[in-house]
């Protein structure tokens, strides 16, 4: 039940609901994410955190775009003719996870694409860069990898470290959409 202290709040962003042209806060050519506040993920981001359920007319429409723009290889094309970017992905599946997806059938698919897509060097890596090229580009994205760690569901204790990242070891695994993750100790 939505506590009557947000229904402003939540009025104000499913006001908001055709802002970008077309219907659950896209594009009329399909875009999901067009920066924010009001895009279809970040909309679906605040009204979860609004305790809006997925019943809400407006989030199943925006949850069935997102569903709609989901690729056979677990990855997520949040615009027509657009690179399929890791960070968005994530973007993706953790809003659907919130909403109650975490064991469907496509993020254990998405969830199989992110530990088969890890970058070399620990963690995830968006390839596009604000700060030009150079040796200091060339490593996996702190956005990125946060953004698919942030998939975590629960911890288990079975977990074997997967990626190395600074001076932690972060525990990564599989399991009911499954992310797991912990730090080790600092080894200094």
């Amino acid at each position: 039940m939505v506590d009557k202290k947000y229904l402003t709040d939540i009025d104000a962003i499913l006001a908001k609901r055709h802002h970008n042209g077309g219907d659950f806060w896209a594009t009329p050519d399909g875009r999901i994410y067009v920066g924010s506040p009001f895009s279809t993920l970040s909309s679906l981001g605040m009204l979860h955190e609004l305790d809006v359920t997925s019943s809400h007319e407006a989030v199943c429409g925006g949850l069935n775009l997102i569903l709609d723009a989901w690729r056979e290889d677990g990855r997520v094309r949040l615009a027509p003719r657009v690179t399929l970017y890791p960070c968005y992905t994530a973007e993706a599946a953790r809003v659907l996870c919130r909403y109650g997806y975490a064991d469907d059938d496509c993020l254990q698919t998405t969830a199989a694409y992110f530990l088969e897509a890890a970058h070399h060097t620990g963690g995830w890596r968006c390839n596009f860069t604000k700060f030009g090229r150079g040796p200091e580009t060339e490593c996996a994205n702190p956005g990125a990898t946060l953004f698919v760690l942030s998939l975590e569901k629960k911890t288990s204790p079975s977990a074997t470290p997967v990626y190395g990242l600074s001076d932690q070891t972060v525990t990564v695994e599989r399991s009911t959409f499954g992310w797991s993750s912990s730090s080790a100790t600092n080894s200094l």
